[in-house]
């Protein structure tokens, strides 16, 4: 018996979804500089900063960063203007913890007003009696007042190895993702808040400075909130055609609000 073989081309499907290109304000790929490759010109100026290997082995396509080195972006409209949703994610292979400190990834404006990529806790941090073992800092919602957008979770980030880290805000909640995976979501009620201060990358200028120790790659900034599917594609990366075939068909069925 003929056996019937069906191909139904992946565009014919007729789903939309959103371009990982899409509400990126901000993409530093450090080729070798820290050039914004979003198109917007959001260039940063290097301070201190060494260019190293990045996590496929091609030299010069990272930053180490260390006490006293940071990536610095002058105030655009683009970043200013992210008010009611945001995700900013990076690759990051932090070499020493310091548990007194924040470990600044991406921090734009001040102690009063900043949304940003920020990692605490090595060891256990306490929240409404419940034992945390890392905490993702987001953004400043209230001015004046210290209250953040945190998400709290048991993975621990380990030192000497990359690793994916992203954060979302947006529909009143803040998620954290390491490695594709969502490791933690807090309710957190904005706007955010910002102003026309600089942006920096690895590096906390406000009061006591704060540093990222380690090398850092891929950073990205969207002016909206990606869903989970979408940083477990920026995780996945490069796909073969048949992962990126399933990948396809499951953004169609999936909610666009997971």
């Amino acid at each position: 018996m003929k056996k019937l073989v069906v191909a139904v081309p992946l565009m014919a499907v007729g789903c939309a979804f959103a371009s990982l290109d899409d509400g990126l304000v901000a993409h530093y790929e450090f080729n070798g500089n820290a050039k914004d490759s979003s198109g917007l010109g959001n260039d940063g100026k290097s301070r201190g900063v060494e260019m190293v290997a990045d996590r496929n082995g091609i030299e010069a396509s990272a930053c180490r960063f260390g006490k006293a080195s940071y990536i610095q972006v002058n105030p655009n409209e683009a970043l200013d203007s992210i008010k009611d949703a945001v995700t900013v994610t990076a690759w990051i292979k932090p070499t020493a913890w310091d548990p007194n400190f924040y470990m600044p990834i991406v921090c734009k404006g001040h102690s009063t007003r900043f949304y940003g990529l920020m990692i605490y806790g090595t060891g256990n941090i306490w929240l409404k009696g419940k034992d945390f073992g890392s905490c993702f800092e987001l953004c400043r919602l209230k001015p004046g007042v210290n209250v953040f957008a945190r998400a709290y979770f048991k993975d621990e980030i380990a030192l000497g190895h990359w690793q994916h880290v992203a954060i979302t805000f947006g529909d009143g909640i803040v998620r954290a993702y390491l490695n594709g995976q969502l490791v933690g979501k807090e309710e957190a009620n904005g706007p955010l808040l910002s102003g026309c201060s600089p942006l920096f990358i690895g590096s906390d200028p406000d009061g006591e400075v704060e540093y990222f120790n380690g090398d850092m790659d891929d950073v990205r900034i969207y002016n909206r909130r990606l869903s989970s599917v979408e940083v477990e594609d920026l995780y996945d990366g490069d796909l073969g055609w048949w992962r990126s075939s399933l990948r396809f068909l499951r953004r169609c069925f999936c909610s666009p609000n997971e």
